[in-house]
């Protein structure tokens, strides 16, 4: 049980709720540039 609440803590961590973030944020800044790239790319092709 102790040890259940220990992983809790430290899986619900400052550091470690960040690094979640942060990862999300990458991940969607990511995915948004590829998909204006492709569209830039579309928008060129077409002319």
């Amino acid at each position: 049980m102790q040890g259940i609440v220990l992983s809790l803590k430290h899986t619900l961590s400052l550091e470690n709720v960040l690094l979640g973030l942060g990862g999300l944020v990458a991940a969607g800044g990511l995915a948004y540039a590829i998909r204006s790239i492709r569209r830039f790319m579309k928008i060129g092709n077409d002319e």
